[in-house]
């Protein structure tokens, strides 16, 4: 059973064509499509000729132009829950603020497993994100939001999804989050890189132990093998730390295994 869930995002000019089903998608189970739900008052580019009349009228200004007084939410369902519940949502999101004027039940998304298919029952609903008093885009804070999530859970019945205070990735900001992986990924190719060192270091030993012998039993294309792992400036298998970010695990992985390989021949020739 799903958690409930809304999630709301600026709309995307080919959102009716997804959510009617206009064009063929690749992930739609097109013989479960004659399930589907829809229904709407308006178009989306009615309701934002509407949405900026009535902010010029009320405001007497002209919307911004960056203003996204139009927004999409994708809202987590279960088999049984109908169109009567998604409109009983939205009429308790207006009382929020938020006026649906486009709802899309989509019981055609998922994925088989074997021979089954895992539904991915969910619904598009698209809101006129306007302040009526103001004519302004409509604001709200972290503790609107958060409200609202109770709000969905209770009017249809499901758990309520996590709070993000309770969620140790959640409370992260997406940078924090993302310095965060890269930090991670540079520790991980650093401790690869100082493998690699190491194994150079086996060579230049073997080099100066070879030369401090006089040299003997060593041919002249062994040497340059050994000195070329060690010196050539564009040897695949040497990482400078400081460039570690065009490189990643498995490239240096292979790397390791590569200079090992030639090391390893080299030595059977000495």
């Amino acid at each position: 059973m799903a958690k409930a869930s809304i999630n709301f995002k600026p709309v995307k000019a080919s959102s009716e064509m997804h959510n009617e089903r206009v064009q063929e998608l690749d992930y739609v189970e097109s013989a479960f499509s004659s399930n589907n739900e829809n229904w709407k008052s308006h178009s989306i580019q009615e309701m934002e000729r509407e949405v900026k009349r009535y902010c010029k009228e009320t405001s007497g200004r002209k919307l911004q132009k960056n203003a996204e007084p139009i927004r999409e939410a994708v809202v987590n369902l279960n088999q049984h829950h109908s169109m009567g519940d998604l409109k009983k949502l939205a009429n308790n999101l207006e009382e929020k603020g938020m006026k649906c004027f486009q709802i899309h039940i989509h019981r055609d998304e998922g994925r088989w497993v074997n021979d089954e298919f895992k539904f991915n029952y969910h619904a598009h609903m698209v809101f006129r994100w306007q302040d009526m008093e103001t004519g302004k885009t409509l604001r709200l804070n972290k503790a609107d939001l958060s409200q609202i999530q109770t709000l969905v859970a209770d009017t249809l019945g499901m758990e309520r999804g996590d709070f993000k205070e309770n969620s140790n990735r959640e409370r992260l900001e997406a940078v924090e989050y993302k310095v965060q992986q890269e930090s991670f990924k540079a520790n991980i190719l650093e401790k690869q890189n100082n493998v690699l060192e190491q194994k150079k270091n086996e060579v230049r030993a073997r080099i100066a132990k070879l030369e401090a012998e006089g040299g003997k039993d060593i041919t002249e294309s062994t040497e340059t093998a050994l000195k070329r792992i060690i010196f050539s400036p564009t040897e695949v298998f040497y990482v400078e730390s400081q460039a570690l970010d065009k490189y990643n695990e498995n490239d240096l992985n292979q790397a390791i295994e590569a200079l090992e390989q030639e090391i390893q021949s080299i030595e059977a020739k000495l």
